[in-house]
């Protein structure tokens, strides 16, 4: 993450995360063709039948175009008007404001960041930098712990 995020890779790392979003536009009007496409078929099939076509024929065909057009139809529901990609400087505002805090994190004063980290009532054993032994940190169950290194 320290790399992903470093200023020399951001702009890098901006068009994997705009590139990587669906394309939820194209697949809206992808289906929006298909749904008009059907319509079409539709209205031929209603003038085959006018002009005297085998209705058990024209029957299967406009089932199979009905099948495919509803198909397209429930995925215009299910994608919904709620999902918009984020654009480039959106994604930019998230990460830079995410670093701005990391940072705020790691430069302030002790006791305010007892206050931040206080919420997980971690009880530490930690030993010193000579000692060699690991230290163990507990926190209780259920509740959201922060770790912030220096550099990142």
């Amino acid at each position: 993450m320290a790399t992903t995020f470093n200023p020399t890779r951001i702009e890098d790392t901006l068009d994997k995360l705009t590139d990587a979003q669906p394309d939820s536009d194209a697949d809206t009007a992808a289906d929006s063709q298909i749904i008009t496409a059907c319509d079409r078929k539709l209205a031929g099939y209603r003038a085959v039948l006018d002009t005297g076509g085998d209705p058990a024929v024209v029957s299967e065909w406009i089932a199979q175009t009905q099948a495919e057009k509803s198909l397209a139809e429930a995925r215009l529901r299910q994608r919904g008007s709620g999902k918009r990609r984020l654009s480039r400087e959106q994604i930019r505002h998230i990460v830079t404001t995410l670093t701005d805090i990391i940072g705020v994190i790691h430069d302030a004063d002790p006791a305010d960041k007892a206050a931040i980290y206080g919420p997980a009532r971690a009880a530490t054993d930690l030993p010193s930098r000579k000692s060699k032994s690991a230290g163990r940190i507990k926190a209780s169950t259920g509740v959201l712990t922060v770790c912030v290194r220096r550099g990142t």
